[in-house]
């Protein structure tokens, strides 16, 4: 069975300036460490999203262009220029370009550096990305991109612009806010391609009009987002804090939690943070906060691929919903609610939720609302749900 998707980089490898570019794209989708010494390692810890980057050696090894393709359902092109004059690499490159479509490439110019020995080459612009973080603006641009392309294959409601709604209180989060929104402007800009990798987000301040109905903007806004939540001590205090992140919650969106928290000593949390993966920016990397937003979203669509490529070599096909992180009470309760009003008359449907498997102890507590529900319901993991087909 063919991955859903798959990155193939085309890059001169006789530059040493173009391995950062290598390095960073299989950080963002491959995952593990990085040297503290590169400039990779703005993308530390990243997640393995089980998505591989491949680096075919077109000039020598000549690779089938239809073998390459057929291990995927999708393939992303990431080219980094300039490449190499060469006729050969010229022609299949234009041929793979042309077989996965427009929307299927990244193109990234290296910069040239800003000195040149003793020599100021330009001035660097406050709004611009420096060029030791375009490696880095590259890997979030592919992912961008090849969330797009899932969603577009899916047939995703999610298939626009990835949106980023950074859900903070105002009393004590309103610094780390615009240094995060500040970074997104930046990188924004450094996609002078507004085709594909632009990162959009919403800030209630600049985002609400004069004259609207402000409740219903930021509910529409959490309801369609990655949820950021800037966790400072008074996060949790706040009404409408709370109310973004159980928008959030009750809708399966996904969410990212950054802990601001300094105090020793915290009370036991009012919201349900426990299934949302968590960041810390002890560094000042708000890098890894984009970083792992974008995967936050990325993740479960690559689920679902893999769940629909399954599902093709089955004849019978149940309904279902894939939880974009372990289950709460507040998304499993929204979920059996759409999956009773969508098909009340169903006989199966399934409650997908990624690995590892819930512990008996947490299924044994869901199981009443599960038996309650009609169709009847199954709370089950990818993996699981392989081993049984």
């Amino acid at each position: 069975m063919p991955t859903p998707i798959q990155i193939v980089l085309i890059r001169d490898r006789s530059k040493p300036e173009s391995e950062p570019y290598r390095d960073a794209l299989r950080l963002a989708f491959e995952g593990s460490g990085a040297d503290a010494q590169s400039p990779t390692a703005y993308l530390d810890d990243a997640v393995d999203l089980q998505i591989q980057v491949l680096e075919p050696d077109f000039e020598r090894a000549q690779p089938s262009i239809e073998r390459l393709l057929a291990a995927a359902r999708d393939t992303l092109v990431v080219e980094i220029l300039p490449l190499p004059h060469s006729v050969e690499l010229t022609r299949q490159l234009d041929d793979l370009k042309a077989r996965v479509g427009a929307d299927h490439v990244v193109s990234v110019k290296i910069p040239d550096p800003p000195t040149e020995g003793d020599r100021q080459r330009y001035k660097h612009r406050p709004d611009e990305v420096e060029p030791t973080l375009m490696p880095v603006v590259t890997a979030l641009r592919a992912m961008e991109t090849a969330r797009l392309v899932l969603a577009d294959s899916l047939k995703a409601a999610s298939t626009g612009r990835l949106k980023f709604f950074v859900s903070h209180a105002k009393i004590d989060g309103i610094p780390m806010a615009l240094s995060l929104l500040g970074l997104m402007r930046r990188i924004r800009e450094a996609s002078c391609e507004k085709v594909s990798g632009e990162l959009r987000y919403f800030y209630d301040v600049e985002d609400i009009e004069p004259g609207s109905d402000w409740r219903a903007v930021l509910e529409e806004n959490a309801r369609n987002s990655v949820l950021i939540v800037l966790r400072t001590e008074e996060y949790e205090k706040r009404y409408w804090c709370r109310q973004e992140y159980l928008w959030a919650e009750q809708m399966r969106c996904p969410i990212l939690v950054v802990d601001l928290r300094t105090r020793p000593y915290q009370e036991g949390a009012r919201l349900p943070f426990g299934p949302a993966p968590q960041v810390h920016v002890h560094d000042g990397n708000l890098i890894r906060v984009l970083l792992h937003a974008i995967a936050c979203h990325l993740r479960p669509l690559r689920l679902e691929a893999r769940i629909q490529l399954g599902e093709s070599r089955s004849t019978s096909v149940p309904r279902r919903i894939v939880l974009p992180r372990h289950p709460s009470e507040i998304s499993l309760h929204s979920a059996v609610k759409v999956l009773r009003d969508t098909d009340p008359h169903a006989e199966e449907a399934q409650i997908i939720y990624p690995n590892p498997p819930l512990h008996q102890f947490s299924l044994d507590a869901v199981q009443p609302i599960l038996d309650d529900a009609t169709p009847k319901i199954r709370l089950i993991t990818p993996d699981e749900l392989e081993d049984q087909t």
